[in-house]
């Protein structure tokens, strides 16, 4: 938004301005009472509304709404006669005007013609309230240290040639580092400047006139300014007459004038304790940029702008005073806002008005004390609502209490004294209250377990017991009490979650065995004939040159005799020796397949465990020289510890555990265990399925025996050699399936 000016203008000089810029000077002894009528004026870049009144219309406030978009300006104990109640008007930026008459104000709304409000300006001029709306032009003014664009005076300069003319205006700005008069004359003035004391700067326009609207003294004392007030006035000097432009100083500083044309501008500058404050919160604003710097923003360093001017109205100036402080009060819990957005634009309002226009956004009913008072100057802009109130409060150190849609708001120390007084008539009844007994049985808990959690609830008049036969509690105290105690016991008492847990161990054995052996001898035969050939049993022993047959093998290598084997008797013509021959050969192939399926239930919390096997005996020796019987247990076994967590997961601690006798390794025929466990610790879901462990074992064995030398003969090394070769897998697989039983036993 552009800036408020504090600018008044004669009648004559209004036609030459395209927007008013009326000064905030003091108010006439006159307050309005009653608006009398609404002006208004379309001039395509901007619209002015006057509101006219009959006389000074002193208090007032402005805020914006959206959905729709306007601007609500509330005029204070002033009341209207205004016949119209809405008034339509065909503007690019406000298209209706709409006034609403309460008991203690007079409502204006500009509704937007747009979804946004346009940047306004609100200004006071005598028995008026300017409202404009749009692009308003601003009024430029040189720097008046660059000397071509004027000169630059010290107190006790003079310029006395020619005549200063009629003036015209008078101006005050605050600026970055000083405090701007600006003196506006028919002519280019003549003038003299001096310091009268050290809180008095004084100029005079030779042979001027001021009018007698301007004659009034402007207040600036609101203002970060070294200026307190500027009385302007018309005084005799002989035949002529002078115009004495008098600035009261708060404190000390250097003044300086300067002149461009028909304007003069007397410079202020500024008081000591603005310009360090001013200089803290640059330090500060550095800091931050060093920390938020961007490579882009390196890259693009722009000098600092020049001097600007702010706004002029003491309410706006407050305002940036309440900008510059925000984010000191940082650590507190950030709470989160949701109320409807609003603009509040004060100046010396009275908290209770404030209070009544937050009544009206957010639809509460507020109620407020004699003890709420004071006056406050605030400038917020799109701030919910009850964050708005908030910082009220608590500027004024208020609090609030708030039953229903009613809010009662009263200092922080009453709310604490009634909270207090409260709390101790609570605490003198319930020691006059009489006491009553309950009996409250216990179904799935166990009494003396939750006395502890029951007994938090009660009183010091209060009392519990167990009657441990029927699990039940007795429980003594004031009413209210006993039916905390009972909805706690409701709450505490409940079932215990049960788990079925299935438990899968799964055991694959794979195994081959293949044996290539050869058996031969010579005998005598006494007459010629043909050679035969017989599958018998063997060869006979006596004859025996080479004895390798293959061994049948049944897991441990036990010889199963001579089956399998091929016997020849190859006989020569003549008589001749007979060669008598046994080829054995042995192939084993077994798939086994063990499958345990252990299942369990339990309660939460709870350890269980099941066992199946067998116990093998065996014969010991005892230290007296005596045998005994003991018994080596071989048994499948689950044991499981369950916990059911909030969001329906089971935690476990799982052992598992097989053993099984091992024949095939025997020591004094008692055979050895083979063992398989598990222990570990997992999360599941409610029926789902996990793998603890597993187990995969691969063993391969090949052999060779023969006669040396024979043996590796070509293609005959078979009739010197035996052969063997074995391979064995086993694999184990162990799964746990947990399951929530609801309301199953």
């Amino acid at each position: 938004e552009e800036p408020v000016k504090v600018t008044e203008l004669p009648p004559e000089a209004v036609k030459k301005e395209e927007a008013p810029a009326p000064p905030q000077a003091a108010p006439p002894l006159k307050k309005a009472k009653e608006v009398v009528t609404f002006q208004w004026e379309d001039k395509k870049e901007f619209v002015v509304f006057n509101i006219v009144a009959d006389g000074t219309i002193e208090n007032y406030n402005a805020f914006k709404l959206d959905s729709p978009s306007r601007l609500v300006l509330d005029l204070w104990s002033v009341d209207t006669r205004y016949p119209q109640k809405s008034v339509t008007i065909k503007t690019p930026f406000i298209k209706k005007m709409r006034i609403g008459r309460y008991p203690d104000k007079l409502r204006v709304v500009f509704d937007s013609s747009k979804s946004e409000i346009p940047p306004y300006q609100i200004n006071r001029i005598d028995d008026k309230l300017v409202v404009s709306f749009g692009n308003v032009p601003q009024p430029s003014e040189p720097q008046i240290f660059i000397q071509e664009k004027g000169k630059v005076s010290s107190p006790g300069d003079k310029k006395t040639s020619g005549k200063s003319g009629t003036v015209t205006r008078i101006d005050f700005k605050q600026m970055d580092r000083k405090s701007r008069i600006i003196i506006g004359t028919t002519e280019e003035p003549t003038y003299e400047s001096r310091t009268v004391s050290k809180d008095v700067f004084a100029v005079e326009l030779k042979n001027a006139f001021v009018p007698k609207h301007l004659q009034r003294p402007l207040d600036t004392s609101q203002f970060d300014s070294a200026v307190n007030t500027i009385q302007i006035q018309n005084v005799k000097a002989g035949k002529e007459n002078d115009v004495r432009i008098s600035v009261t100083l708060k404190e000390e500083v250097p003044c300086e004038t300067a002149q461009e044309g028909k304007i003069l501008y007397i410079d202020i500058g500024a008081p000591k304790k603005v310009e360090v404050k001013k200089e803290e919160v640059k330090r500060e604003e550095a800091k931050k940029e060093e920390v938020k710097a961007t490579p882009e923003a390196a890259q693009e360093e722009k000098p600092l702008p020049s001097a600007e001017e702010t706004s002029v109205s003491p309410a706006e100036v407050t305002a940036k005073k309440g900008e510059e402080k925000k984010g000191v009060e940082e650590g507190l819990p950030e709470k989160v806002y949701t109320g409807r957005k609003v603009s509040l634009d004060f100046k010396d309002a009275d908290i209770k008005n404030i209070l009544r226009l937050i009544a009206e956004v957010s639809d509460l009913n507020i109620i407020t004390g004699d003890d709420v008072q004071g006056k406050i100057t605030m400038r917020l802009v799109d701030v919910p609502w009850d964050q708005a109130l908030d910082v009220i409060l608590k500027s004024r150190a208020l609090g609030k209490s708030q039953v229903g849609n009613v809010l009662r708001i009263a200092p922080l120390d009453t709310l604490k004294k009634e909270e207090q007084a409260n709390l101790e008539d609570k605490r003198a009844k319930e020691k006059l209250e009489d006491l009553v007994t309950e009996l409250i049985p216990i179904s799935y808990a166990t009494g003396s377990e939750i006395v502890p959690q029951i007994k938090s609830v009660l009183s010091e008049r209060g009392d519990i017991k167990v009657d441990q036969r029927t699990n039940t509690l007795i429980v003594k105290d004031i009413a209210k009490n006993v039916v905390l105690a009972k909805s706690l016991v409701k709450s505490l008492d409940t079932k215990t979650p049960q788990v079925l847990i299935e438990a899968r161990i799964v055991e694959a054995n794979l195994t081959f065995q293949r044996e290539l052996g050869v058996s031969w001898g010579l005998r005598v035969s006494g007459g010629v004939g043909a050679g035969t050939g017989t599958v018998q049993g063997g060869v006979n022993a006596a004859n025996k040159v080479v004895d390798l047959p293959a061994l049948a093998r049944s897991g441990a290598g036990t010889a199963v005799g001579t089956s399998g084997v091929i016997q020849g008797i190859l006989s020569s013509i003549g008589a001749l020796d007979l060669l008598d021959i046994a080829i054995s050969a042995h192939e084993n192939k077994g798939d086994v397949k063990i499958i345990s399926s252990p299942k369990i239930a339990t309660l939460d919390n709870k350890q269980a465990s099941i066992e199946q096997g067998l116990r093998i005996p065996y014969l010991k020796l005892t230290t007296e020289g005596t045998v005994t019987t003991d018994f080596i247990d071989a048994n499948l076994k689950l044991t499981v510890t369950p916990h059911v967590t909030h969001d329906g997961t089971i935690k476990m601690n799982v052992t598992a555990k097989k053993d099984a006798p091992d024949n095939t390794i025997t020591v004094q025929g008692v055979p050895s265990i083979d063992k398989k466990e598990a222990i570990t610790e997992v999360l599941v879901n409610d029926n789902g399925v996990v793998v603890i462990a597993g187990i995969y074992t691969i063993s391969k064995n090949s052999g060779a025996e023969g006669i040396p030398l024979f043996s590796k003969i070509p293609l005959l090394g078979w009739l010197f050699k035996r052969e063997a070769f074995e391979d064995q897998r086993k694999d184990l697989l162990i799964f746990i399936s947990p399951k929530i039983m609801k309301d199953q036993i």
